[in-house]
Order: C-alpha cells, then sequence, then structure tokens
C-alpha cells in the first residue's frame, strides 16, 4: 500500500479513500469508448446459457443503473462534487447522455428500468449543475407510470417497487404531487397482488419480500397512509417463516437452474439475496416503526453480513462489488452498527477496514475482481465504478447509499 494511503493505526483515512475512488474514476475517465458527446465501455457481464446457468460474456454496457451507462455516470459525478475532476465531469455527462439515448428502457425497477436511469439523470444534473438534465429525467416519469401489467414484476430491483422509490425521490425534488399520487396508486396495486396466508402474513409472487417492504414502509412514511406499512410488516410476518434458525439465514428461493430443488435451497449472503440484504429492509422498519423486533431480525440479517466479512477480511478471494461482494456486504454492516449501535459498535468501521484490505490485495487501481464471475467489469452494482462508490463512502462523504436507497435520494 502507497505510504500516503495509511493512517498511524494502519487504515486507510479518509483522503487516502478519497485518492483511490479518484484512481478508479480515472480508468474509467480513460478507458471510456466515444461516440461524439456519448461514451461508454466493453464490460464484463452475466446472461443465462441453454440451460438458463449464468454464462459470463463481454458487451457494450447497456443504459441501466444496475451495471450501465447511468450507474457510472453516478459514481463520475459524484467524484467530481467531491474532487473537482474535469475528466470525470466530462465522463459523467458522456455517459448519462448515453443512457438517455436507449431510454426509454423496457424495465420498471430502480436497478434494472427506466426508473434508475430517470432517477441517476436528476442525481446527476444536480451535482453537475446541469439543469438540463433534470428536465431529462422528468420527461421519463411517464413511460414508468403505466398501471401494472399482469405480468410485470414486483420487487426493488426489477419491478414495482422499484418504480416506487424512484417516484417518491423524483417527487421531493420536483416537488409535483402528481408523482406522489402515481407511488400511492402503485403502492395500492402491491398490496392487491400479495398473497394472503392463512396465519394473516402475506407474500408476493417474487423470491423474497424485503426489497417490496422496505418500498412500502418508505411509501408510508411519504404518505402517512399506514395501509402500506402494515402491508410490509405483513410480508416480513411471511419472511420469518421462512428463516431457518439452524443457517441463521432465509432461504434463497430462486430458481437458479431448471433443475434447482425446491426441497433443498440454497442460502445466499449477499445485498441481492439473503440475509445482509434483509437486514438492510429491517434497518428501515426499525428506523421509521420502532418495533423492537425488525431490531432483532437486522441483527440475524447482520450476523450473516459479519460472518461474510471475517471470511473475506482473513481469506481474500472476495470480489469488491456492491451486490454480492465484500464491498457491499462490509457497508451494509457498517450501516447495521452504526443505526443499532451496542455490540454492533464494533463494526462501524468494517467498510474501512475492507476498503484497507482492498488495497493492500489490488493496488489503488485495481484490477479489482467484480461480481460477474470475479472478473473486473465497469460498471456500478457489479464492477469498479460500484467500488469507487464504496470508497467514496467508506470515506464518510456526503454520497447517498446505492444498497438502502430512500426518497432523499436524488437531493433536497
Amino acid at each position: 500500500m502507497p505510504p500516503s494511503l495509511q493512517t498511524e493505526r494502519g487504515l486507510l483515512d479518509a483522503a487516502g479513500m478519497l485518492e483511490v475512488a479518484a484512481a478508479i474514476g480515472g480508468r474509467l475517465s480513460r478507458e471510456a469508448i466515444w461516440h461524439g458527446e456519448r461514451c461508454n465501455w466493453i464490460g464484463s457481464q452475466i446472461g443465462a446459457g441453454e440451460r438458463g446457468e449464468p454464462v459470463e460474456f463481454l458487451t457494450a454496457l447497456d443504459a441501466t443503473l444496475y451495471e450501465g451507462t447511468s450507474g457510472v455516470a453516478l459514481f463520475l459525478a459524484e467524484l467530481h462534487r467531491l474532487t473537482g475532476d474535469s475528466d470525470a465531469r466530462r465522463t459523467a455527462l458522456g455517459a448519462i447522455r448515453q443512457a438517455l439515448s436507449a431510454a426509454p428502457l423496457e424495465g420498471r425497477g430502480l436497478y434494472s428500468g427506466t426508473p434508475g436511469v430517470a432517477v441517476a439523470t436528476a442525481r446527476v444534473g444536480r451535482l453537475l449543475s446541469e439543469e438540463g438534465l433534470e428536465e431529462s429525467a422528468r420527461e421519463l416519469v411517464p413511460s414508468f407510470t403505466q398501471p401494472t401489467s399482469d405480468d410485470e414484476e414486483l420487487d426493488l430491483l426489477n419491478g414495482t417497487a422499484g418504480t416506487i422509490l424512484a417516484l417518491l425521490a423524483l417527487d421531493r425534488v420536483h416537488g409535483d404531487a402528481g408523482l406522489l399520487e402515481v407511488a400511492v396508486s402503485l403502492g395500492d396495486e402491491l398490496v392487491g397482488a400479495a398473497v394472503q396466508e392463512d396465519d394473516g402474513a402475506i407474500s408476493w409472487p417474487s423470491p423474497g419480500a424485503a426489497g417490496i417492504a422496505l418500498a412500502l414502509i418508505e411509501l408510508a412514511d411519504v404518505s402517512g397512509e399506514r395501509r402500506f406499512s402494515q402491508a410490509a410488516e405483513a410480508g416480513f410476518d411471511y419472511e420469518r417463516s421462512t428463516f431457518n434458525p439452524s443457517e441463521g439465514n432465509w432461504p434463497d428461493l430462486r430458481e437458479l437452474y431448471p433443475t434447482s430443488n425446491p426441497d433443498e435451497p440454497g442460502y445466499a449472503t449477499f445485498w441481492c439475496h439473503g440475509g445482509p440484504g434483509i437486514a438492510l429492509s429491517r434497518l428501515t422498519a426499525f428506523e421509521r416503526l420502532g418495533a423492537p423486533r425488525w431490531r432483532s431480525e437486522a441483527e440475524a440479517g447482520l450476523a450473516a453480513a459479519r460472518t461474510t466479512v471475517e471470511r473475506g477480511l482473513r481469506h481474500g478471494g472476495s470480489n469488491y462489488s456492491l451486490c454480492h461482494g465484500l464491498a457491499g456486504n462490509a457497508e451494509i454492516l457498517a450501516d447495521g452498527a452504526r443505526v443499532l449501535g451496542g455490540s454492533w459498535k464494533r463494526w462501524r468501521t468494517a467498510a474501512v477496514e475492507a476498503a484497507t484490505v482492498g488495497v493492500e490485495r489490488h493496488g489503488a487501481e485495481g484490477p479489482w475482481p467484480g461480481g460477474a464471475g470475479a472478473r473486473e467489469g465497469m460498471g456500478l452494482m457489479l464492477g469498479i465504478a460500484g467500488t469507487g462508490y464504496f470508497f467514496l463512502r467508506a470515506a464518510g462523504a456526503p454520497v447517498p447509499s446505492l444498497l438502502r436507497p430512500d426518497p432523499t435520494f436524488v437531493g433536497d
């Protein structure tokens, strides 16, 4: 590790972490492929093979927040705001223009669809003082505010729950009550799509309830409509019934392969699936609703994240993606320690420790193993843009969470 990146305790300080983020941003700026005023990257992504198995391939980035150019633009814009890097600003603008040229997208999720592009565009516009981008974000709204179709996904990543969070964030900055009305309408659609269980719990035709419930809690908080938080709590009740104490985790209910055996579920420890991501939904419930049971369930999810982080810090081999890597789990653990305190206080430095270990193993400029088959990618949730974003947050910079987004995401 370069001496300038170390403190006397051996951990990176804030200046050192910003230095690493700037190095990653510099790589993204240098490796961008330009066409006029737009730019893109070639990156490693994961698709489905003949049997549905994950297959890695190289391709130009799409427009999504998850692994596309709008996500890269978001990181570079945040970096410019903190460092004044002119190359980061220029490249952020090129990347968001590329995303807008492909929008609207088919999906309605926050991370995989048009709502994410709109939120990223509005945030980039604010960070770079480009008012035209904020208007471009507003113009995308009609493309994802139609009633939900029967075959549409409902979750945070890909569906209606993500649309609700995007609308709440855009409503906060545009001051347009119409957006909140649409969010409430979509919330009612989510509640109506729930399956009632015999014990009063509810579930959705989706692999897990945590992300849907998180969106409903935020909607209840903004709208004042308690029916949404009640539905979220009933969804948590269903999820609680699936918890396996011997695993200390909730089962991964996805059918990852056509031959998956539903009688022998797996147990993931990622943001996208498993205990760490579920912990974040319970932290939001604990902060907004205050019931002690949400604290205990958050602690169960954080314990799964802690085990994964301890293993990654000790033995290596971890990728540094936000979605399902050491960076994401360490940030979740640090977030939980901040909210819960008590015996969790020791882990408030989890992100700093992971950042320090990452630089020791990979150097400031990487290569950084990512979430697409451990190969380095470019995007936000699976690649180095997200790794750079992780370093910004670990440094304590006022950068909104990508893992637990809330209505303040775009800005006040």
